[in-house]
């Protein structure tokens, strides 16, 4: 009997051995694991600020953005639809222009805008009809006297239009498909503009 006892004691000193051992570990590698978490916490926040936008004067670029490519911008509410563009008579034999959606930070539009500027604009050729695309820059080849293109917008919006030239000076109309003239707003004319 007392064997017997001897041998039940034994078993639950090694049992509860075992046990608090397990525990240890487990408690050691919850330890480990919270460690390791609030490192790797902390890399993250410590990477967070790679991920925010730069604003427009902060920038790293090789541009001087107070020369700005282009003399005038507007703002223009599109459908998805066929418009024309008309231009009168006048001594440049082209004229680019870009469209943008608007996004209501005028200043980082200009800034973005002179960046799509620097790249290639597509020529049209005089007369063709052409898909306004978004963020996308077009070299419009004029003929010496009146010159009408087509172009297509495919997503409605509010749209920022950036002219290398004042309107004015091709007296420029826009119209939509029903022929009705399509006025842009909030204007704004670009001094110190560099045409190289």
């Amino acid at each position: 009997m007392m064997y017997r006892n001897l041998m039940m004691l034994t078993v639950l000193v090694i049992g509860l051995l075992v046990v608090t051992g397990c525990a240890g570990g487990v408690a050691d590698q919850a330890q480990e694991f919270d460690e390791e978490q609030v490192a790797t916490n902390d890399e993250v926040e410590g990477t967070g600020t790679e991920f925010e936008e730069e604003s427009a004067d902060e920038h790293d670029c090789d541009l001087e953005h107070d020369q700005l490519p282009f003399e005038w911008s507007g703002q223009v509410s599109f459908a998805a639809d066929t418009y024309t563009l008309e231009f009168k008579e006048s001594d440049d034999p082209s004229m680019c222009v870009l469209f943008m959606l608007e996004e209501g930070d005028l200043e980082r539009s200009e800034v973005y805008a002179h960046h799509i500027w620097e790249a290639e604009m597509e020529p049209v050729e005089a007369g063709e009809h052409f898909e306004a695309l978004i963020d996308y820059g077009y070299d419009l080849q004029l003929n010496a006297g009146e010159t009408t293109f087509t172009f297509e917008i495919a997503e409605a919006g509010e749209y920022l239009l950036f002219a290398e030239h004042m309107p004015e000076e091709f007296d420029l109309k826009i119209y939509d498909a029903e022929g009705k003239e399509v006025f842009p707003e909030h204007e704004k004319v670009y001094e110190g503009h560099d045409h190289d």
